[in-house]
């Protein structure tokens, strides 16, 4: 049986794919990028339900970061913004992570001050939704905190860790 079938024989079964798309996550955090990426496009072509694949797409436009292909990843993660935004809104989980990532990017490109604005918006977005005690949140926050103090903006940066320097120890 081919690795993540089914036991039924339906491919496109929702649970088998989730597994996969989190199998293919394990393989770019292991470095795996060519094997990440390759299944991450077998998975987003079967999945039906419209969030689900734009949370892949994030994943997707992640490895194409890694793998230096900075061009097609921001052109994904654009896309993938623009339609999050559009099917489930702003201020949804999915977003914020494609948002944060994104950011990544931005900064990879030596777009510090995007990045910047980005994170500022994924904070707030974040902070409104999840709380600041939701690690998500607090990681935006480090970045975010790394990014002032490289641009020189230490007030900023200050500001920051006052402000999440209590939550901490949840993360």
């Amino acid at each position: 049986m081919r690795a993540g079938k089914a036991e039924n024989g339906s491919e496109n079964d929702a649970l088998s794919l989730r597994t996969r798309a989190n199998v293919a996550v394990a393989y770019r955090d292991l470095g795996r990028l060519q094997d990440g990426e390759e299944m991450l496009q077998d998975v987003i072509a079967q999945t039906q339900d419209p969030a689900e694949k734009l949370l892949y797409q994030n994943n997707l436009a992640s490895i194409y970061h890694l793998q230096g292909r900075h061009k097609k990843a921001q052109e994904l993660f654009q896309s993938t913004i623009a339609d999050l935004t559009r099917i489930i809104g702003r201020n949804n989980w999915v977003t914020t992570v494609t948002l944060h990532n994104f950011a990544c990017l931005q900064e990879t490109l030596g777009r510090d001050d995007e990045a910047i604005d980005t994170l500022t918006e994924t904070f707030n977005l974040k902070t409104s939704s999840l709380g600041l005690r939701y690690p998500g949140t607090l990681k935006t926050a480090l970045f975010l905190g790394r990014l002032y103090r490289k641009k020189g903006h230490l007030a900023e940066a200050e500001q920051l860790a006052e402000q999440i320097r209590p939550f901490l120890q949840y993360a």
